[in-house]
């Protein structure tokens, strides 16, 4: 299964992650930046949850994480 990282407005590269397990994950640090925002955590859209980097999350398939800014 794949984690996707969407950057929603900021600029810069996160690759994905690719061929990960099911079962834990743990939530990415952000490289991405937006210019007068500040980065607040990820939402994984399919469950409208935010995680924070280094959180843990069951994995099941794949999702798509989108930057949440403020």
């Amino acid at each position: 299964v794949n984690i996707h990282y969407d950057a929603n407005g900021g600029i810069g590269n996160m690759p994905d992650d690719v061929n990960v397990e099911f079962g834990n994950a743990v939530a990415a640090n952000n490289a991405f930046s937006r210019s007068y925002y500040d980065f607040v955590g990820w939402n994984n859209i399919y469950e409208n949850t935010v995680y924070q980097p280094g959180d843990s999350f069951s994995l099941d398939g794949s999702i798509r994480f989108v930057a949440m800014w403020k």
